[in-house]
């Protein structure tokens, strides 16, 4: 099995960043939490079993952070957030990982708040972050903000209540 490359937790805000070598391990710890000012998710995190690493990964993206792994020269960019903060942590993720020098051939990034997901090569990525020019459907800030958020566990709730009560589209 090929080994995976770097890791990094990047603040979409500020840009802060953080080498790791699991996600769900450096988010553990409330030391690296109070680096990036971001102690209160602590108190969300303990609520969670520490082999849940998805819940544990997806609070840490929620909480603002970027989740970026290299793998096998595509890096991986994971985050969540609205327009109108999307370019702003694609750009400050494209300048920390330029920061450490952290390069890929591509980069796919996969904004979960949406569901949208891309694969560019990496000169795009960097060339379009840095500039403001979006990468996303659900990244123009201008755009209409009506659009309901991407939320699997949310739909399939409502799809067992509408279907309790007799609502079942399917019929």
């Amino acid at each position: 099995m090929p080994r995976q490359g770097d890791g990094y937790w990047i603040d979409g805000k500020t840009g802060q960043i953080a080498k790791v070598h699991r996600h769900e391990q450096w988010l553990m710890d409330p030391t690296n939490l109070a680096d990036f000012g971001l102690e209160k998710l602590q108190e969300v995190l303990d609520q969670y079993d520490k082999s849940d690493i998805d819940a544990i990964r997806i609070a840490g993206m929620q909480a603002g952070l970027v989740r970026t792994r290299n793998n096998q020269g595509t890096i991986s960019i994971q985050f969540y957030a609205p327009r109108g903060l999307v370019s702003k942590f694609l750009e400050n993720t494209a300048l920390a990982l330029q920061s450490v020098k952290e390069y890929g051939m591509g980069a796919w990034i996969h904004n979960l708040h949406y569901d949208d997901m891309v694969s560019v090569p990496w000169q795009e990525f960097v060339q379009k972050a840095t500039a403001g020019v979006p990468l996303l459907i659900h990244e123009d800030k201008d755009a209409a903000v009506d659009d309901v958020p991407y939320n699997p566990v949310l739909m399939k709730q409502i799809k067992h209540q509408l279907q309790r009560a007799g609502l079942d589209p399917r019929k």
